[in-house]
């Protein structure tokens, strides 16, 4: 450790010490000789050496609300009540097709409620062979459901636990002209991703995109352009289609009645 003093942004520390089953710490010599103390040894003495980098514990099978992960989350408690520098909880996520938990986003936010990161560390979304083009779709869809998990859990929750509500008020999402079919299904997807993002705090009141249509424009931006929901002729982009999808499929039954106004809005806008 002593050649990367400085170098090195983060640590995994301590590795897989919970069991499988019992949720108690593995069996081996450093947890029968000194029980749970060596895992506070080897943070602070990886703090001592290293004092600007940041320090995981890392474990798998711990990205769900479950036993394993209780116990995890227990450790890293009384870890941080000890006082000791123990500054994130890696999550290694080794995901079979369907298998990305409904709990995972609740889960990363517990930690973070206890003030530290959460990293994704070893992500793979395996599928049983032989593959297809709908096993590889669902692959695509996993991987976009983990990523967004993590992503979702920072920025507007540090809002929302002063006690304020957060809204996304004048959303749009340009790129640089000309427009291509991969230009255009990106949008698509990062218009899915911020209402998305949106969707997942509870706090976060709603969405409202500027104007509608790309016959009007705020973007200053020299070379980029095309940034709305709509085409300059008032057609719906893949882009409708995305953001109806994160409507029907994904927002809360308590959404807000902002929302249900946006809602009747987008409907009136694709029937006209």
């Amino acid at each position: 450790m002593f050649q990367f003093i400085g170098k090195i942004y983060a640590w995994d520390v301590v590795n897989e010490v919970i069991h499988e089953v019992s949720g108690k710490l593995r069996d081996g010599i450093f947890s029968r000789t000194f029980n749970s103390s060596f895992i506070e040894e080897a943070f602070r003495t990886a703090h001592a050496t290293d004092p600007n980098a940041k320090l995981y514990i890392n474990d798998y099978n711990v990205e769900a609300v479950n036993k394993k992960s209780d116990a995890l989350y227990a450790l890293v408690k009384e870890l941080k009540g000890k006082g000791v520098p123990v500054h994130g909880v890696s999550l290694q996520a080794h995901f079979s097709e369907n298998e990305i938990p409904s709990t995972h986003q609740d889960h990363i936010k517990r930690f973070f409620d206890l003030g530290l990161d959460v990293a994704i560390t070893e992500l793979q979304v395996r599928y049983q062979l032989p593959g297809s083009a709908d096993k590889i779709a669902k692959q695509a869809q996993d991987y976009s459901h983990a990523f967004r998990a993590c992503m979702n859990v920072d920025s507007y929750l540090r809002f929302c636990d002063l006690g304020v509500d957060v809204a996304i008020t004048e959303l749009n999402i340009r790129y640089k002209l000309p427009g291509s079919a991969d230009k255009k299904a990106k949008q698509a997807q990062d218009y899915s991703h911020a209402f998305s993002a949106c969707m997942n705090v509870e706090r976060c009141v709603g969405v409202t995109v500027w104007g509608f249509t790309d016959k009007y424009s705020n973007i200053c931006d020299q070379g980029y352009g095309e940034q709305e929901l709509w085409t300059a002729d008032f057609q719906p982009k893949s882009s409708v289609d995305a953001v109806n999808s994160v409507e029907i499929n994904e927002w809360p039954l308590n959404a807000s009645d902002q929302f249900l106004v946006q809602k009747q809005k987008y409907q009136f806008l694709d029937n006209a």
